[in-house]
């Protein structure tokens, strides 16, 4: 169970049923072994002062990490409202607003326009007692010009259930043109975040070579290269010596039906 020191700032994550996936922004002032007591930022007690109040350990969080991710549609938020950050989904864009879903809200207000400034990237935080982190679902889009892989136009205006008609940035056919195909879904994944994190000894990590990523593993580091073992697609398992430009720590993407994490050994 994590300690939080005095003057520490945290959430209160709500309990009851019509408070759930609500936080509310509190600073600690005194810590216990279970609980702690906490001055909230934006909740008051009867007589119009800040509210104090015991609060058992298992129902806060470190405060979130700020992260500058521009929101879009079908991303996962929180909505400063009512006192507190309330979790729900973007359903529509405006130049500055969003249009955000609630699944669980007071009042049965389903959904709600708000200004860009008052959302924010949802988070969760993982704590199984060794190691915490946040992990938060980003939706990627897919701008010309930055992805490895692209959607691009279908030529006859199908509609593809379980595939999309994709155009490769690296990938060229026989008249040096961009490379399109049909790809299934489950074989296609969103586009990493950059993790920006020194790699070294004994890290998983891709390695660019051959127009796309290939896995690998550091075994030595160097200056301004990393000694890698990974898969060459036409000698087999080979290792050399890489630019650290040309390397990026290897994520796994863990797909839940509604959404996903991506995971890494830097977590």
């Amino acid at each position: 169970m994590q300690h939080y020191e005095p003057g520490t700032r945290v959430e209160v994550i709500g309990q009851d049923d019509e408070y759930v996936n609500s936080y509310y922004p509190a600073t600690v002032l005194l810590s216990h072994q279970n609980n702690v007591i906490v001055l909230y930022e934006q909740r008051f007690n009867p007589n119009g002062q800040l509210l104090e109040e015991e609060v058992d350990k298992d129902h806060i969080r470190p405060y979130p990490s700020d992260l500058d991710h521009y929101l879009n549609e079908g991303d996962n938020v929180d909505v400063l409202c009512r006192n507190g950050w309330w979790t729900g989904k973007v359903i529509f864009e405006c130049p500055n607003d969003l249009v955000v879903y609630f699944s669980k809200y007071p009042r049965h207000r389903r959904h709600v326009t708000c200004s860009r400034h008052d959302v924010r990237i949802h988070q969760k935080w993982f704590d199984n007692g060794r190691s915490s982190t946040w992990m938060h679902v980003k939706k990627i889009p897919l701008p010309p010009n930055h992805h490895q892989l692209q959607i691009a136009q279908d030529p006859h205006n199908q509609v593809l259930e379980d595939s999309l008609i994709v155009m490769y940035e690296a990938l060229v056919d026989v008249n040096h043109d961009p490379y399109q195909e049909e790809v299934k879904l489950e074989d296609i994944r969103p586009y990493p975040p950059t993790v920006l994190q020194r790699l070294t000894v004994s890290d998983d990590v891709d390695v660019w070579e051959q127009n796309g990523w290939l896995r690998g593993k550091v075994f030595m580091e160097l200056e301004q290269n990393l000694s890698i073992y990974y898969d060459d697609r036409r000698h087999g398992q080979r290792h050399a010596k890489i630019p650290r430009y040309d390397v990026r720590i290897h994520q796994e993407w863990m797909d839940c039906g509604i959404g996903g994490l991506w995971t890494h050994n830097k977590l």
